[in-house]
């Protein structure tokens, strides 16, 4: 399964939530494995100092990297062959 937090959010976001100990029985079990990525949207979304052309481009390099090293990973590592998406929900206006 591989995770991302909320807008601006952490890796460990997912754990802080209670999200992993309601599914720490199937990991240990081998049933999931859980790979939980950094935001990066302080750094391009919500970068006001950074033109919007510079947002979306150090944005599409951030889905460059879970497109050709974190997926590729994920599917090597884990048994099975396919990976889920889970998206930590948030709440909010972007400004």
């Amino acid at each position: 399964m591989l995770v991302f937090p909320t807008a601006k959010g952490r890796f460990f976001e997912f754990e802080d939530r209670g999200m992993i100990a309601s599914i720490t029985e199937r990991i240990q079990e081998g049933l999931f494995q859980v790979f939980c990525v950094d935001s990066l949207d302080a750094e391009n979304w919500y970068n006001a100092a950074l033109p919007p052309r510079d947002r979306i481009l150090k944005h599409l390099l951030y889905e460059r990297y879970i497109a050709e090293e974190v997926l590729p990973y994920a599917t090597t590592s884990s048994r099975g062959p396919k990976v889920y998406v889970a998206v930590v929900a948030s709440v909010g206006i972007m400004p």
